[in-house]
């Protein structure tokens, strides 16, 4: 029991270490601004509206996925839909899902880095 123990609190820290880099200070006044938004009767994201939050490098590398790559993260990302939702929405095998997910991913994984780079420099 305490070897299963053990290993699940492995497993949760290491998500956590891979989500933690990926976060982002947010101001006191900008959470105020979130609180006031009903996510539940708001309408759906345009792609204008994703277009004006992005960065320029994160906007190109999302156009740079194909349909299916790019309808599949953001179903995930923003929809917060599960994998066999996403596959019955867009009609595709639960696999093709996954891996779609997968490449769509590391591209974007690869864009931020490159931007991080580029700002850097």
């Amino acid at each position: 029991m305490f070897k299963i123990l053990t290993n699940e609190i492995f497993t949760i820290n290491r998500k956590r270490g891979r989500v933690a880099q990926f976060e982002i200070a947010v101001e006191p006044e900008e959470m105020e601004e979130f609180a006031g938004l009903d996510f539940a009767t708001e309408a759906p994201i345009s792609w204008e509206t994703l277009a004006d939050a992005l960065d320029e490098e994160l906007l190109a590398a999302l156009q740079s996925l194909n349909d299916s790559e790019r309808a599949v993260l953001l179903k995930r990302a923003i929809g917060d839909l599960r994998y066999r939702e996403i596959s019955e929405c867009l009609g595709i095998p639960l696999g093709s899902v996954m891996g779609n997910l997968s490449r769509a991913r590391q591209k974007m994984r690869n864009a931020i880095l490159r931007a991080r780079r580029k700002a850097s420099l």
